[in-house]
């Protein structure tokens, strides 16, 4: 399950509103920047970046595949622009630990409710 481009930060000026205007939160493994949308009524949208530290093509993109199926099964509340920054040690990562780290930040930036349980990883594990 992916997540559609509607769902999906895309432009350069929009990726910077975020990381200016955004609150951040981060761990061991991703960095989360959340900023409410300009329309309130929006879908919540995502970013990723993986930089080039974490690994090769195939393993970059491997992280922003796990991270886009993580995000699009998460109950979030609409209007949020979150951009999810990957470290070094996501290409380790099993897809359980990324997963209860983007519930973990998505909790500390308020963008959806305390009692939500972990995003359940799909059937197809991206594991290698």
């Amino acid at each position: 399950m992916g997540l559609p481009k509607n769902r999906r930060i895309r432009r350069p000026e929009e990726f910077r509103r975020v990381l200016k205007n955004g609150n951040r939160a981060r761990d061991k493994l991703l960095l989360m920047t959340a900023a409410s949308a300009e329309n309130s009524q929006r879908e919540t949208r995502y970013g990723f970046a993986v930089s080039k530290r974490v690994g090769n093509a195939v393993i970059r993109n491997r992280v922003k595949r796990r991270l886009r199926s993580i995000t699009a099964s998460m109950q979030s509340a609409n209007g949020w622009d979150i951009f999810i920054s990957a470290y070094p040690p996501t290409s380790e990562a099993t897809s359980e630990q990324l997963a209860k780290s983007v519930t973990k930040l998505a909790k500390r930036l308020r963008v959806i409710p305390q009692e939500q349980q972990p995003a359940e990883t799909s059937s197809r594990s991206f594991q290698c």
